[in-house]
């Protein structure tokens, strides 16, 4: 996952590792991908609005797409 801020494009070195979270209780099974954000998570952002992309890497597509905003107070 990267989250950037004013329109910038993630580059190689803003992408953090991120974890898929299943929920098989949901027809069809449902899944997440989340990044801890936060102090002793695995970014630590700065108050201001964050726009999160996502990047799935597979062989042999590499889909990479927006996600939503993320306000951090």
């Amino acid at each position: 996952m990267a989250f950037m801020q004013n329109g910038a494009d993630p580059g190689s070195g803003d992408w953090k590792t991120a974890i898929w979270d299943t929920d098989t209780t949901k027809t069809p099974t449902q899944y997440d991908l989340g990044c801890l954000v936060g102090p002793g998570g695995t970014i630590t952002l700065a108050p201001g609005r964050y726009r999160v992309w996502v990047k799935v890497t597979d062989s042999p597509e590499i889909p990479v797409l927006e996600v939503d905003d993320l306000i951090v107070k």
